[in-house]
């Protein structure tokens, strides 16, 4: 897909990643630990661009990032949801500690995952879940025809509004 038409395709999503230092520091909030976790959002098809956009400066060493995970930012209620609402939610609902008010978090990738979770169906769960379901056959393929159909519109003039 040519980076025009992916870059006018907005597709939000929640990103965790951490680097080769953060993945070992030692958590220095309440809990005992170890891994640092960045939460950010982006409205782009590729999360890995809205990353590298992060590293704006030269440094001496190569600053590697591990993409840990992405998921659609959208709850059961059709509502966006955003990564500031996320780490209110992980700060004050999950009591986890945010690194230097940074978008940096002392949790684990499954605690992340659970959390998202939670907000995505609007309720919280007794034990951290981590799974979710992908979709069935005939859903992907019902996704797959639809993003084809748009993507076939290059232009947003001519772009239609719907597709069902």
């Amino acid at each position: 897909m040519n980076n025009h038409i992916q870059d006018s395709i907005k597709i939000p999503q929640i990103y965790v990643y951490t680097t080769d230092t953060y993945s070992k520091r030692e958590w220095k909030g309440s809990r005992n630990g170890c891994g640092v976790l960045k939460i950010g959002f982006t409205n782009r098809v590729d999360a890995s661009r809205r990353i590298d956009e992060q590293w704006p400066i030269k440094l001496p060493d190569e600053m590697r990032y591990e993409l840990l995970w992405k998921i659609i930012a959208i709850d059961e209620q059709g509502k966006v949801f955003s990564d500031k609402y996320l780490h209110k939610y992980l700060e004050n609902e999950k009591g986890f500690t945010k690194v230097n008010n940074s978008e940096w978090f002392e949790c684990t990738l499954d605690e992340v995952k659970s959390s998202v979770f939670e907000i995505i169906k609007s309720e919280q769960y007794s034990r951290p879940r981590q799974l979710n379901f992908k979709p069935r056959p005939e859903q992907l393929s019902a996704i797959e025809q639809t993003s084809n159909y748009f993507l076939s519109y290059p232009g947003s003039i001519s772009r239609p509004s719907h597709f069902l």
